[in-house]
């Protein structure tokens, strides 16, 4: 019964954290939010995947241009650590992020070409 009663406080406490995580999102939701890139693992625990698809569906219904990324078998740390050269399996990561800053950039100033 203890155990029961613990379970059931810990899934309230778990809903009412995501609504406030959803009604946080809402606020970031704006037509005039810059251009957003969410990467986010499927297997994170920690900030559930369905966190990133909700802010992305809220950013997408006002108008805000948004991306998304979710890599299957990426827990809550493994797209950050991805990133660091002794631990990178691949570069899936960092050429997403590269990608897209090319998509959603321009160049305000001419860069001067090298010279010899």
């Amino acid at each position: 019964p203890r155990r029961r009663r613990a379970r059931r406080l810990d899934a309230a406490s778990d809903r009412r954290g995501e609504r406030r995580e959803w009604e946080r999102d809402q606020g970031a939701a704006r037509a005039d939010a810059p251009p957003m890139l969410l990467i986010h693992g499927e297997e994170d625990a920690l900030v559930k995947p369905r966190n990133s698809r909700a802010l992305a569906a809220a950013l997408g219904d006002a108008g805000a241009p948004v991306e998304t990324k979710f890599y299957p078998g990426f827990d809550h740390n493994a797209p950050l650590i991805s990133l660091a050269s002794p631990w990178r399996r691949s570069r899936d990561v960092d050429d997403a992020m590269i990608a897209f800053a090319r998509r959603v950039t321009t160049v305000s100033v001419p860069v001067q070409q090298a010279t010899d």
